[in-house]
């Protein structure tokens, strides 16, 4: 409906989903932003937004994918998925990282699940939660600025300037 929207944010500065959703929008992942609801992480957010018919928030696919109480909305009429992930035709994903500092109490751990991860195994559990393996799209890495030049472009399409913080 063409009604006003409740912006659902996470209040961490430094939160991956809302960094990348930051860099996206204002170029720069650590800009304050300004949200009528804050949260300390995504399970919460999802929570306040399915319970909110005005609601909007950013979070990952992987969490919410089969929540029937949650709309996940298209971006110029491509539906987020695996899929249109992989193939680049959705343009709003995020890398996720896993690394290990060698001087950790768990590096041999971490070092593990790292591989673990990076086996046929670990990848068909990773695909199974709608996340794409790298392997399986190597080139998306190298869209990403790509797509923030999307982003922008769309903003300022609209005969708006690049926003430089949330209204209000």
């Amino acid at each position: 409906a063409d009604e006003p929207i409740n912006l659902y944010a996470i209040a961490a500065p430094l939160d991956g989903v809302d960094y990348v959703l930051r860099k996206y929008i204002y170029n720069k992942g650590d800009q304050p932003v300004w949200a009528g609801r804050q949260y300390m992480n995504t399970d919460k957010l999802e929570e306040g937004v399915t319970i909110d018919p005005h609601g909007l928030g950013f979070t990952t696919l992987s969490s919410v994918w089969g929540n029937k109480a949650i709309k996940i909305l298209k971006v110029e009429g491509v539906p987020a998925n695996a899929a249109t992930i992989k193939d680049g035709s959705y343009p709003l994903y995020a890398p996720l990282y896993l690394a290990a500092k060698k001087d950790s109490k768990n590096f041999e751990a971490t070092e593990k699940f790292i591989k673990y991860a990076s086996s046929d195994a670990g990848k068909a559990i990773i695909r199974k939660h709608q996340l794409v393996p790298v392997d399986d799209a190597p080139a998306l890495e190298a869209e990403l600025e790509k797509n923030s030049a999307w982003v922008a472009e769309r903003a300022q399409g609209r005969g708006e300037p690049r926003p430089v913080s949330a209204p209000n």
